[in-house]
């Protein structure tokens, strides 16, 4: 959220507010044309202007939340823990018999977002880590325990050229995968391509990132599992806490703050959440930043 410039900072909620940990506010130094923006797109939930009603029994105050149709109705559960973060401070002063605050939301037209749009980059990611893991691990454990291996490398043929072909012949599959799934969602789901074709190809990019990943971590479980039932195993406990944590089922902002830190340095999360930048930001590829993307 965000305090606009012309509200009241005299009063104890919005002391109250500075102090919390559970809000972040963002602030823009007087810059009201980017504020409005990330406004209208959704990157904040709200702004806040606290505004006071001079009353002859005490003082009152009138709290405006002011949000667009981007942000998912994300307002109203900004507007509840306001809501209990003025309770607290009312029952603090006991001889108060009535509210001193309210809250008053107010919905300005904005980018419309359906709910496809949040949960179609999670499944991306579900579906490249458990099938490319699989994949791989299973391949390579295989050729492994029938020797197969052992042959080609009694043979001219050169490691990397086996590791290349098997590479290869996983990432076409899972490209042609993420790209049905991805006009599926698009074409009959009105999936948002926000830059409609760029963003399709700034998708693949990301896509072909993150298969170069996984197969290295397949390659691993491949080398270290020392049965075909083990492997499963590893990549579970690889792959479950990242599925969790990472927003492939809901979005990794509703975490605590220990958890969405844990979740950063997983690498589903370099593949969802440059993914939801794409399409719910409105950003292109090289204006990430290698935070975001790497």
């Amino acid at each position: 959220m965000a305090i606009s410039a012309n509200s009241d900072t005299t009063n104890v909620l919005y002391d109250s507010l500075t102090s919390s940990s559970r809000i972040k506010i963002v602030s823009y130094n007087g810059d009201t044309a980017k504020q409005n923006a990330d406004l209208i797109k959704g990157n904040i939930d709200a702004l806040v202007h606290i505004q006071p009603v001079p009353l002859d029994s005490g003082h009152y105050y009138k709290v405006n939340l002011l949000s667009s149709e981007a942000s998912g109705g994300s307002v109203y559960n900004l507007m509840r823990t306001l809501d209990y973060q003025a309770l607290q401070i009312e029952l603090d002063d006991a001889h108060k018999l009535q509210r001193e605050y309210s809250f008053v939301p107010q919905i300005v037209p904005g980018k419309k977002y359906r709910q496809i749009d949040f949960v179609l980059p999670g499944q991306l990611g579900f579906s490249i880590l458990f099938a490319t893991m699989f994949g791989i691990s299973f391949v390579f454990f295989n050729l492994r325990e029938q020797l197969v291996l052992k042959r080609f490398y009694a043979s001219p043929i050169r490691k990397i050229n086996i590791l290349i072909g098997i590479g290869a012949s996983r990432l076409v599959f899972q490209l042609i995968n993420v790209i049905v799934l991805i006009l599926f969602g698009h074409f009959f789901l009105n999936f948002t391509l926000v830059n409609g074709a760029i963003t399709f190809i700034e998708m693949i990019v990301m896509t072909i990132y993150m298969l170069f990943l996984l197969m290295g971590v397949g390659l691993i479980f491949a080398s270290l599992a020392k049965s075909d039932t083990s492997i499963p195993l590893l990549i579970n406990l690889f792959g479950f806490p990242q599925i969790l944590l990472s927003g492939t089922f809901f979005r990794s902002m509703y975490s605590q703050h220990g958890c969405k830190t844990f979740a950063r340095r997983f690498r589903l999360h370099s593949l969802i959440m440059p993914c939801a930048k794409f399409l719910l930001k409105d950003c292109i590829y090289l204006t990430l930043g290698k935070r975001s993307v790497f």
